[in-house]
């Protein structure tokens, strides 16, 4: 008998305790209405590394909350591409947990187009038009990601080359983690780093490189290089400069101005704790008597 109780008490707490561990990494946060920066990430459908459009989503979306419901704003950016420099030209949504596995997952809706920009294109040194944000409309905040479609003007120019139309569009995850939603006054992001913007930062810092070597001032180099924006290896830019102030200005909040959006979490987690450590002192009491 004595066996069997601790085996109850064992499998209560156990369950317990699995319940908790999936309320503390949920990425779910009921947010009131407002206007927000939420962070972003592209995955590819299934698997869990990066989708190849990853460096051209700007790294927070603005998602405006009203009645209840998100229109989540989207950026992007160029990034280089098998020696190429493409853009994100198409975004299409599904519904909320649609299977993208799925050969029923149905037909995705299109995204409307609100910003656009200009920059260099496929062919070398021609500007072009492209679009900079999308709007996705969505039906609350109960979703850890947005089953989406992108298209993508370089892999499209690949798949042509070898006879493969129509390849330039692959299924992605839009990752959205509403539990670091910061409330924003900014109803939209900086402007888009293009690909001349890159190339005069690269000049910028090789001008620097060569004085600080001149010079024989090391210290001088390192603030040269933190200051400055610097490409990636892949030949993508980083975020602009007034979005990298933002961010360090952010990193400086105290406790009490972070948000607030994941107590509610943090609430179920300590009742449910709670609850287990009741079950165990009545059961223990029991067996007792």
């Amino acid at each position: 008998m004595k066996f069997k109780s601790l085996k109850k008490v064992g499998a209560i707490i156990a369950s317990l305790a699995l319940v908790i561990g999936v309320m503390g990494t949920s990425s779910y946060a009921a947010l009131e209405d407002g206007t927000y920066k939420v962070p972003v990430h592209l995955k590819k459908a299934v698997e869990e590394s990066d989708s190849m459009g990853a460096k051209a989503l700007e790294e927070n979306a603005i998602v405006t909350v009203k009645d209840g419901k998100p229109e989540v704003k989207v950026y992007f950016k160029g990034l280089s591409f098998m020696n190429m420099y493409g853009h994100i030209k198409e975004l299409f949504y599904y519904p909320k947990g649609v299977d993208l596995t799925s050969t029923s997952k149905g037909t995705p809706t299109q995204a409307e187009v609100i910003e656009e920009f200009e920059d260099e294109g496929l062919q070398p040194g021609v500007k072009e038009t492209f679009p900079r944000a999308f709007k996705i409309p969505r039906e609350d905040t109960d979703e850890t990601y947005i089953p989406i479609r992108v298209m993508v003007d370089a892999m499209a120019s690949i798949a042509e080359s070898s006879g493969q139309e129509g390849r330039g569009e692959q299924d992605a995850r839009l990752m959205i983690d509403y539990t670091r939603a910061e409330k924003t006054e900014e109803a939209e992001m900086p402007a888009a780093t293009t690909k001349n913007t890159e190339n005069k930062n690269e000049g910028n810092d090789t001008k620097k490189t060569n004085n600080t070597k001149n010079t024989g001032s090391t210290t001088s180099s390192s603030s040269n290089s933190s200051n400055s924006s610097t490409p990636s290896s892949s030949g993508t830019s980083s975020a602009p400069a007034s979005s990298t102030q933002k961010s360090s200005s952010d990193n400086a909040s105290t406790p009490d101005e972070l948000p607030k959006t994941g107590s509610l979490l943090n609430t179920r987690g300590v009742a449910l704790a709670s609850m287990a450590f009741i079950a165990l002192g009545l059961l223990i009491r029991k067996k007792a008597m």
